[in-house]
């Protein structure tokens, strides 16, 4: 099974669109989801998912410059089993918590163990399905960064979202913690967000994932899964 990365970037619209950092995402060389990719891995999704965090690693972080993060997705098999990264690069990496994850004891202890190394977390689909606001009571996972789940500004034309959105930017103002809205995809999109305040964004108007960073190309040669 062979895959590419490609990765999505996260602007600051208060900045220019100031291009803050990167996404990572995976697609098989012939089409498949992440969703089939990770299927087809299910009996090794820890070795998998290390995987692909490690060659994100290496494939970007040389391209971004020192001010830029790396956002890497981590699947609750990989938290249970264990998080290793190379050394080194903890402050340009976020490390994006799942809404499905399942805040066992063993995760939290890795969640605080993560966090005594320096690594940044986000709490990505927030407002989806498992997210809710009891997860911000945890003493031990304190996100610097909140992703709201692409549904909401999907609804941008319903009264009741800007309502949303600057409850939530509130909220993390008082908790230290900085909002991502994921799924931007229009320009009356962005300008709503530029009404409520929103500092941060991603979606395929400001950016399609891609095999470019800083206008730099990453080979197009496909990487062979390791099975």
């Amino acid at each position: 099974m062979s895959y590419f990365l490609r990765y999505q970037p996260i602007v600051d619209i208060t900045h220019g669109r100031e291009i803050i950092g990167y996404e990572s995402f995976v697609s098989g060389s012939k089409g498949e989801s992440p969703a089939d990719l990770f299927k087809r891995h299910a009996g090794a999704i820890a070795r998998f998912d290390s995987e692909l965090m490690h060659t994100a690693i290496k494939e970007a972080l040389p391209r971004l410059q020192p001010q830029q993060l790396l956002f890497l997705n981590v699947h609750p098999k990989t938290l249970l089993a264990g998080v290793s990264l190379p050394e080194g690069h903890a402050n340009q990496l976020v490390l994006e918590i799942m809404e499905s994850t399942i805040y066992s004891a063993r995760i939290k202890r890795q969640l605080q163990q993560l966090a005594l190394k320096g690594y940044t977390m986000a709490y990505d689909d927030f407002g989806k399905r498992n997210a809710n606001l009891d997860r911000l009571l945890s003493t031990t996972f304190r996100p610097s960064w909140i992703k709201l789940d692409k549904v909401f500004i999907a609804a941008y034309a319903e009264p009741q979202v800007p309502l949303i959105i600057r409850y939530m930017l509130e909220l993390c103002e008082l908790l230290h913690t900085k909002l991502i809205i994921e799924g931007v995809e229009s320009e009356e999109q962005l300008q709503l967000l530029h009404t409520c305040g929103v500092r941060y964004v991603q979606g395929y108007y400001l950016g399609m994932p891609s095999r470019v960073i800083e206008g730099k190309t990453i080979s197009s040669q496909p990487l062979q899964a390791v099975q």
